[in-house]
């Protein structure tokens, strides 16, 4: 009898969570499809290779391609899956894919979630510009970092056709083919990701890892009182758990130079689980993607803005 009053709660929590990953596998498709092929087309079509000269200098120091530079701009404009549909149109070696996955994991959606931590009392503009500028750091650390002999491995998920040397029906066909895989594998992390989380959830791991977490936060340079609020960015990220972060800083737990070095910590690191994993499912090595961003996050919070010690609850 136990036994069953404890299977049935986690049993719908695996719906749920399968049914979530299920949504946010057609939301990734909606997105990462259309884009995709746009530049899979300027591609085939040899405008990426007229833009070339323009946006060769300002990525080859950190060892990418000049279309890397397409990928960046839509990863900073928009979201991560439409970075990885971009991505998708390119041909890159494992080295490339790892830095350009730890760039955009740190420096994307900025309009959406910079307005996210403006709105919690966080400095849009400041967080921008220390996301940025991080990217680039952490783009350049791994350029010089990685291995050598990944720049000679080519990303089986990332080998465009040569522009213009197929005709557009041969190109189209191998790029549905490379999509249609990389979806499926999207798609399969993407499940299992919310099932575990929402399995978590069911258990009350999530609830105890803020109390868990509090002795760790002086290693990440932050109070005590940020952990819940660390914790939410962390794993469910800030668009998702921007609702949840909002309240707990509106709550006036933290002083001023606590909120700040918190905004700092989550801009330039957070959805550390989601996010990593489907660059992972892509090519990307864990390790490279995931320990220079948490130290990254704790770098930045060692330089934190005066800012006002409490959020007005009604504004």
């Amino acid at each position: 009898m136990h036994s069953n009053t404890v299977e049935r709660p986690l049993l719908a929590a695996a719906v749920r969570g399968a049914s979530r990953g299920v949504s946010t596998g057609w939301q990734l498709t909606r997105t990462m499809v259309p884009i995709s092929l746009v530049v899979a087309l300027a591609q085939w079509a040899g405008l990426l290779a007229v833009l070339s000269p323009v946006f060769e200098p300002l990525v080859k120091w950190i060892g990418l391609p000049a279309e890397a530079a397409v990928v960046l701009i839509t990863a900073a404009l928009v979201t991560v899956y439409a970075a990885i549909g971009a991505m998708s149109a390119l041909t890159l070696d494992l080295a490339q894919v790892n830095i350009l996955a730890l760039m955009i994991l740190v420096c994307h959606s900025l309009p959406v979630e910079c307005a996210i931590q403006a709105r919690a009392g966080g400095s849009a503009a400041r967080i921008a510009a220390t996301r940025i500028v991080t990217a680039l750091v952490l783009g350049l650390f791994l350029h010089l970092a990685l291995p050598t002999n990944l720049a000679a491995v080519p990303a089986p998920m990332f080998q465009a056709p040569p522009p213009g040397e197929v005709l557009l029906s041969e190109f189209l066909a191998a790029w549905t083919i490379s999509t249609f895989t990389t979806l499926v594998k999207l798609f399969a992390i993407v499940i299992v990701l919310m099932v575990a989380n929402e399995t978590a959830r069911e258990m009350g791991w999530l609830d105890a890892l803020p109390r868990l977490l509090r002795p760790a936060m002086s290693l990440l340079g932050l109070p005590p009182e940020a952990a819940s609020s660390w914790v939410t960015a962390s794993f469910v990220g800030l668009t998702y758990g921007s609702g949840l972060i909002i309240q707990e800083l509106r709550e006036g737990r933290l002083d001023g130079q606590g909120s700040d070095r918190l905004h700092s910590s989550i801009g330039v690191g957070h959805s550390y689980l989601e996010d990593t994993l489907l660059f992972v499912a892509v090519g990307a090595s864990l390790p490279w993607i995931l320990f220079p961003r948490l130290a990254a996050a704790a770098l930045v919070t060692r330089f934190p803005e005066r800012s006002p010690a409490r959020l007005d609850p009604s504004s």
